[in-house]
């Protein structure tokens, strides 16, 4: 990958670097051989206003210092200079091979300057086995034309001057180059080194190693975004299989006692069977017991882990009735128990719970209550409301729990010392469980007079619902 990203990183660069450089050197090199040109021109001129005085009258003799002027510039700029009079002949020249008096009359350029029209562009020279760049002007006294002045580059001149600028351009053009492969390698192990990080701890994670975390404090915000998102995730993961390890683990140990003593009643049963009936049935009864128990611990891990992994749908439900219903079915139990039930409630006590999760939980609280309440004693029911929550709070009169035992009270298979028979110790994290589903809480708490105060609180439905409900 990290290649990839180098190589696509490179390739954007070297595109832009041509389409930017290439337009570029084209124009250096119109605007090269426009300068030269101009520059031709402008010199040309200048020998053509030196050159009047001496053309303008055709029968005095050519003074030596055109000549010389001719050879002077020639030799500053590395040209060829011809001076001809109007009849195209050369009055003064630095062409070695053709000196004064070469009738340059046949020659395109001057030929066309002659008639009045200064000329410019590339010809191929025979003479000089050579492209050239030349510039011809008229030589002007007032408006006649009494010569001209043809000043000419070979090519190869021009070409250098247009070769230096563009090997100044392809020069940066090649740092911005090596400048942009330093950066896409140092951009592709940015984004590289991160993603590689990631994929070591995939993979310690798939060998079974869930501390593994990806790193999330180097690299792109959007990989470190990705990195957090995987941490999570992992944690996520590595506290369900914990939780399913401590849960078969619990499992496995709370089913185990009641697997063994069915196991060895049968085996009584078996023995006792032909010699002593009374006794076998005996055997059988308590293997039935422990059958019971064995039925009740399994309905209670499933139950449980339908709490863990059930979807909740919270909706609004009238608490008040809710509760009031619970109660009324509660009523011939806990009478036969000997124990008084009061119920304290507020009314349109609305708040958010999924279908059948609120009836669970205050079920497993009112049993604990009876369980825990001896005869004589009394349990009150309360339905609170606040401005954000509803609260159901169930206090019985047993004998409590001290601050460490309500905290383990919410542990799996965890029972009192002195809690009746029959309780598999499922049914408070079951019943928090649920609360939590919600985006509630249950909590447990020693009341002041003795006993045990459980609270089951909710959030209270918004406040447009309920308004309608009252209407």
């Amino acid at each position: 990958m990290r290649r990839w990203i180098a190589a696509a990183f490179i390739a954007v660069t070297l595109v832009l670097l041509i389409a930017h450089d290439v337009p570029l050197v084209r124009y250096l090199e119109r605007t090269t051989t426009e300068r030269l040109v101009a520059e031709m021109e402008r010199d040309a001129f200048i020998l053509a206003g030196t050159s009047e005085d001496q053309l303008s009258n055709p029968d005095d003799p050519v003074p030596i210092d055109l000549a010389a002027t001719a050879l002077a510039y020639a030799a500053g700029h590395d040209a060829h200079v011809v001076i001809t009079n109007a009849d195209g002949i050369a009055v003064a020249t630095t062409e070695l091979d053709r000196p004064a008096g070469t009738d340059y009359g046949n020659r395109p350029e001057i030929a066309s300057v002659l008639a009045g029209s200064p000329t410019s562009g590339r010809r191929w020279s025979e003479t000089l086995a050579t492209e050239l760049v030349y510039v011809a002007v008229p030589v002007l006294s007032g408006a006649d034309v009494v010569g001209a002045v043809r000043i000419s580059y070979s090519s190869v001149e021009l070409d250098r001057r247009v070769t230096e600028r563009s090997r100044l351009v392809w020069a940066v053009a090649g740092i911005s180059l090596a400048a942009a492969v330093i950066a896409a390698l140092g951009l592709a192990a940015s984004i590289s080194r991160p993603l590689r990080r990631l994929t070591t701890a995939v993979g310690r994670i798939a060998a079974g190693d869930l501390t593994a975390r990806a790193a999330i404090n180097s690299g792109p915000p959007e990989l470190r975004e990705v990195g957090r998102a995987f941490n999570h995730m992992t944690e996520q993961v590595e506290s369900l299989v914990r939780q399913q390890r401590q849960f078969a683990g619990d499992a496995s140990h709370q089913l185990r006692t009641p697997l063994t003593a069915l196991g060895l009643q049968l085996g009584r049963a078996r023995h006792t069977a032909l010699t002593n009936p009374f006794e076998a049935a005996s055997h059988i009864e308590s293997a039935q017991a422990e059958a019971s128990r064995l039925q009740s611990l399994v309905n209670g891990l499933l139950a449980l882990a339908r709490s863990e992994h059930g979807t909740a749908d919270p909706r609004a439900a009238e608490m008040t009735e809710l509760v009031a219903d619970r109660v009324r079915q509660w009523e011939p139990l806990v009478t036969e128990h000997g124990v008084t039930l009061n119920l304290h409630s507020s009314t349109n006590a609305t708040a958010l719970v999924t279908a059948g999760n609120a009836e669970q939980v205050i079920d497993n609280l009112l049993d604990n209550a009876v369980r825990h309440t001896p005869s004589g004693g009394s349990i009150d029911v309360s339905v609170l409301l606040s401005t954000e929550f509803v609260e159901v709070i169930v206090s019985d009169g047993g004998p409590g729990l001290t601050p460490e035992q309500t905290e383990r009270a919410f542990d799996r298979f965890w029972r009192g010392a002195d809690a009746p028979e029959g309780g598999s110790g499922l049914g408070l994290p079951i019943a928090r469980q649920l609360a939590r589903n919600d985006g509630g809480d249950l909590r447990l708490a020693a009341a002041a007079a003795g006993g045990l105060v459980a609270s089951y609180r909710l959030r209270r439905a918004p406040f447009q619902g309920e308004a309608s409900r009252r209407s």
